[in-house]
């Protein structure tokens, strides 16, 4: 195990490769638009900073003009992530397959950079180790088939600590170790624990690193790097007296505009500590997870090796950030390196210790523990068995890659309505947005026009309808509107402000399932009132289909005149 010939290690990591790239790209587009990365991709489709939300205002929301530092990053997020989902969905489409294709490939890039991190610690054996922990790993195939930000936090992160562990030999790599990390933190802020990491090791180990030249001029790079960052933060300062969301939170600077903040969620530092045992309990692999441990007390007994040393440090100093930050799923995403890193280096640590009958015995354990990873990755993944089976086979991660209908809801509002426009563009109170809509309504002027209007379900948890229904409003001047928001235009004699009152135009009703709503005491169930009001009961909905055998969705197609009959107008 601590010798591999370098032929048979070159099929061996384009094997794990090719497993990991299936486990990343099969099906990458079947999974719903259910988690943040609704959140994502609308603001990543046309590069605009909108949440969609009265709990977090954003530029768009309060300038009538867009200053020109806006577009340098995003209100709670550095922008790197988003740039990347941009050109993915210009390039493959407004889908799910376009928003996830950065998270793929980041994912395949970091089962590479475990191959040569393990074998930059310790050998060629550990880095196929480590890799092919990886490729099955439901902690890394999970946020490689989302649009969210951790897989190419993750891969920026790796690469950042590989060229570190080079230039400790290379000292003019300091250059590209400053650079990379500047893009991880443009990626994410949560990479900052990789400050503390490096100072400690070097302080502990290569204390020469602090007298090369390369390694303080190469801080300016990052600063050139992060430059757009800076000059966000400062201007938005200057302006409204505070920060973007995650240093304010930092700071503690109250911003009445934000009234959702991650501080609000967390739970107090005690609260957090007990809280990450269970969490990772609930999302990793049992048996990887046991592994973990024992390799952690395994590397205990060599702490003063460098390699296991550097291991240790990594798990602590990313253990210590997510007790700042909150053990949430997401998050736990940066420990999962670590522990299949500490894995690999403590079997290829103990595998010349054994006696004979242990070597095949450890490398057997490995190829049952790799085996079971992937049916546990695949059970979390592609199985439409959704909340079922116990521990040994269950993640909570699951329900981020169920399939309830929306994606076939997305399939028939594709044929409906993207290949149409409407007969006028959507009107918001917003000039920036309504620059966006007007923008995206001219770039549809040779098609069709549909007099049609969009009633979407208010009880569908948010924010997927940003995905599946406001995204047509803001990048192509749909009028798509909440069931409970139309409802209120009625009782307010507004309705023939919001809807067209020319001949033909009909309103698309789209009735959820009860699975995909939000809790029952926030539900309004305006839908199913409209349902009743307009005598649905006895018509022919489309219905839409999921995993589920029930239809998941119901869609009617109404003249918009048979809507004002429902409520009296106001009295003048």
């Amino acid at each position: 195990m601590t010798r591999v010939k370098p032929k048979s290690s070159t099929l061996i990591l384009l094997s794990i490769l090719l497993v990991a790239g299936f486990l990343r790209f099969w099906q990458l587009g079947h999974a719903d638009v259910v988690t943040d990365e609704a959140f994502y991709g609308i603001r990543s489709l046309g590069y605009l900073d909108f949440l969609g939300t009265q709990a977090q205002g954003t530029p768009a929301e309060w300038y009538d003009v867009q200053p020109w530092w806006a577009y340098l990053s995003f209100h709670d997020h550095p922008p790197l992530t988003f740039v990347l989902q941009h050109f993915s969905l210009r390039m493959f489409g407004e889908n799910a397959w376009g928003l996830r294709m950065p998270s793929a490939i980041a994912g395949i890039a970091v089962i590479y950079l475990l191959y040569v991190l393990g074998r930059k610690l310790k050998s060629n054996a550990a880095g196929l180790c480590a890799a092919a922990l990886g490729a099955t790993e439901l902690y890394l195939v999970w946020p490689s088939r989302l649009g969210l930000q951790e897989s190419v936090t993750l891969a920026m992160l790796l690469w950042a600590v590989y060229l570190f562990l080079c230039a400790l030999e290379r000292p003019r790599l300091w250059y590209a170790v400053w650079t990379v990390y500047g893009l991880a933190l443009m990626s994410k802020y949560t990479v900052v624990f990789f400050l503390p990491l490096a100072i400690s090791y070097l302080l502990l180990f290569e204390r020469r690193a602090f007298y090369a030249k390369p390694f303080w001029i190469g801080q300016g790079l990052q600063g050139l790097v992060t430059l757009p960052l800076t000059i966000y933060n400062v201007a938005l300062y200057l302006d409204r007296k505070h920060f973007d969301l995650q240093l304010s939170t930092l700071l503690g600077i109250d911003v009445p505009a934000w009234r959702h903040l991650p501080g609000k969620e967390i739970g107090t530092m005690a609260e957090r500590l007990a809280n990450f045992a269970p969490t990772l309990w609930q999302t990793a692999s049992p048996v990887l997870i046991a592994a973990a441990a024992l390799a952690i007390f395994i590397l205990l007994f060599v702490w003063r090796q460098k390699p296991a040393a550097f291991v240790l440090l990594g798990i602590i100093w990313t253990a210590l950030l997510l007790l700042v930050i909150g053990p949430s799923p997401r998050f736990l995403v940066l420990l999962a390196p670590w522990l299949l890193l500490a894995v690999a280096v403590a079997g290829t640590e103990i595998f010349p210790r054994l006696p004979g009958w242990g070597r095949p015995a450890l490398v057997a354990g490995l190829f049952l523990l790799v085996g079971y990873d992937g049916y546990y990755t695949w059970v979390n993944t592609f199985s439409d068995s959704y909340l079922s089976g116990n521990r040994w086979s269950f993640s909570i991660l699951r329900r981020d890659s169920g399939s309830f209908g929306y994606q076939q809801l997305d399939d028939i509002l594709r044929q409906q309505v993207d290949g149409f426009k409407p007969r006028q563009a959507a009107s918001v109170q917003y000039p920036v947005l309504q620059k966006a809509i007007d923008r995206g309504y001219a770039r549809d002027r040779d098609k069709t026009m549909k007099p049609l209007v969009i009633a979407y379900d208010a009880d569908l948890a948010w924010p997927t309808p940003l995905w599946y229904f406001l995204r047509r409003t803001l990048y192509h001047g749909w009028t798509a509107i909440s069931t409970d928001g139309l409802k209120t235009a009625l009782e307010e004699g507004q309705f023939a402000a919001l809807v067209p009152q020319a001949t033909g135009t009909q309103v698309l009703l789209v009735v959820g399932n009860t699975l995909l709503e939000r809790t029952t005491e926030k539900r309004t169930e305006s839908a199913e009132w409209f349902a009743q009001q307009l005598g649905l009961a006895s018509s022919t909905p489309t219905a839409v289909i999921g995993t589920a055998a029930d239809p998941q969705f119901t869609l009617w197609t109404i003249p918009a005149t048979r809507f004002p009959q429902l409520i009296a107008p106001p009295p003048k």
